[in-house]
């Protein structure tokens, strides 16, 4: 899951998801008209999208020293003119300010958002959509939008372009886009907390590694009795089992994105009025950048 981040939007004035939700429709147009002349896929497109947003609002608040008194007087800026750092707290339920995370310099930041814009092509992003469906978050009054982003690693560009997107992570600069971000965490099943429990849990018993053919690994206790020669047996059974699902689990998972990206296809070429879209509290009048822009 290294590959795997998590971005929470705002959905206030200064969000830039009404202008993700334009560029999504603007390229569906195109589309269905037969127009349009990029070839990265829409969730491509989108994240450059946000990434180029992200830089115009950073340039123009830095541009100035009015712009950045107000950055240091929220906390974002220091006053060395360095971005600070921010982490969730979990009992004020907010961002709070993370000194021992260091601060990146504004050419810094500058820097890795180029890097990004340049390579943000292609297949380059597996995944970039939202975690509930926009009608649950229109239904919700939802004020924050979760969105799951996956980023292949097949490839030295690739690999760059996820530790790029590690490396701002908890910058201050992501609030002039009502954004942060943190890496995804993936929990362990249930069942296989189960079956530890059961199969490890037992005092008096020692477990030591079993070569096994293939590229299965199972573990086998040193038993002493019949009742530990029998759930000896099911461990073994146990873990194949486990192994087997999750086998299972990868080729659902790829069978999922796939009706992702069917729905995604279906969403976006539906008539005006039946998308949800009218939570968002400024719906910008023009695009926030030309498509064929995104895709040089």
């Amino acid at each position: 899951m290294d590959k795997t981040l998590m971005l929470y939007f705002r959905e206030d004035d200064i969000s830039v998801l009404p202008g993700l939700y334009q560029v999504a429709k603007e390229w569906g147009r195109q589309q269905e008209e037969g127009t349009n002349q990029t070839t990265s896929p829409i969730r491509t497109l989108l994240l450059a999208c946000l990434i180029q947003q992200l830089k115009e609002r950073v340039n123009y608040m830095t541009a100035g020293p009015e712009g950045i008194t107000k950055l240091q007087a929220a906390g974002w800026m220091n006053m060395d003119q360095n971005w600070t750092k921010q982490r969730w707290c979990h009992q004020a339920k907010a961002l709070v300010q993370h000194p021992e995370a260091g601060v990146m310099s504004n050419q810094d930041l500058l820097a890795k958002l180029d890097y990004l814009l340049v390579n943000l092509k292609g297949e380059v992003i597996q995944k970039f959509h939202s975690t509930k469906r926009l009608q649950a978050l229109e239904e919700e009054q939802a004020t924050t939008a979760a969105f799951f982003l996956s980023i292949s690693l097949t490839g030295a560009v690739a690999t760059q372009v996820h530790e790029t997107f590690v490396q701002v992570i908890g910058v201050s600069a992501l609030q002039l886009a009502g954004l942060s971000m943190k890496r995804a965490t993936l929990k362990r099943p249930q069942i296989t907390q189960q079956v530890a429990r059961i199969a490890y849990g037992r005092e008096g018993v020692q477990m030591q590694q079993m070569p096994a053919s293939g590229d299965m690994e199972f573990t086998d206790p040193i038993v002493h009795t019949e009742r530990e020669k029998s759930l000896s047996r099911q461990l073994y059974l146990l873990e194949i089992w486990i192994k087997q699902l999750v086998k299972d689990h990868d080729v659902l998972q790829e069978r999922m994105d796939t009706l992702d990206r069917r729905m995604s296809y279906i969403l976006l070429h539906l008539p005006m009025g039946i998308t949800a879209g009218g939570r968002n509290k400024a719906t910008p009048e023009r695009l926030p950048i030309a498509l064929d822009t995104l895709d040089d």
